[in-house]
């Protein structure tokens, strides 16, 4: 704790406990405004879900770009931040309530069979109705425009009738890249990216279903300036 507490110069206080760091704000947040301290966090990945699990600490590091995105390229500290009941103070960029396509920002975008019927908003508006994306056959996708470059980390969404599915971004909207794997779906998923990738546009991408899939309640989370 003191060599922590040495990176940032802290060489006033004695502690010898991470709970004592965590109860001085001010202390805890030199801590996470130093490069150098943040360079030794990020290495001391015993502390990730206790330093994760303080609204405080979470909040600090959500204003610091440099200490985020440090810890968010970390497997064990990504893990800790997403699994945090305040994770959206670090990936603090998300697809509003969305009362239209295109309101009140970005833009809900897909391919989808019943294109007269739906609105790809209706997986993004928060309630229980829901976008039929089609059969995976047919490549139907439901995904948002961020309109600036968004490096997504965590994603939640549900779904009925869908087996399997990646997750793709791209800069164009034209030219798609695999951010996953396929991945088996659960019918509730929540998926941890492995890398960041900055990109305007994600999706969902179906590749197998029982027949005509649907979504509800997507929601990407992530940062810009990664």
């Amino acid at each position: 704790m003191q060599t922590w507490l040495k990176c940032a110069e802290i060489d006033y206080k004695s502690y010898t406990t991470l709970e004592e760091v965590l109860g001085n704000a001010s202390v805890l947040s030199a801590l996470i405004s130093d490069r150098n301290a943040v360079d030794y966090m990020m290495r001391s990945t015993t502390w990730a879900d206790d330093v994760c699990a303080d609204q405080n600490a979470m909040s600090y590091i959500g204003l610091n770009n440099y200490c985020a995105n440090t810890l968010l390229n970390d497997e064990d500290w990504c893990a800790a931040i997403c699994d945090s009941e305040y994770f959206e103070s670090v990936l603090n960029v998300k697809v509003p309530t969305m009362t239209s396509d295109t309101k009140p920002s970005g833009e809900c975008i897909g391919e989808n069979y019943y294109s007269s019927n739906y609105d790809y908003y209706l997986a993004f508006d928060g309630s229980d109705s829901s976008f039929s994306a089609g059969n995976a056959s047919e490549h139907y996708w439901i995904g948002y425009d961020f309109i600036t470059t968004v490096a997504i980390k965590k994603i939640f969404f549900t779904s009925l009738d869908l087996l399997s599915y990646r997750v793709q971004y791209s800069n164009d909207k034209s030219t798609w890249n695999n951010a996953t794997s396929n991945i088996t779906a659960t019918g509730e998923d929540i998926i941890i990216l492995p890398t960041f990738q900055n990109a305007k546009y994600w999706r969902l991408l179906p590749t197998e279903t029982k027949g005509n899939c649907h979504f509800n309640s997507i929601q990407f989370y992530g940062r810009q300036d990664v």
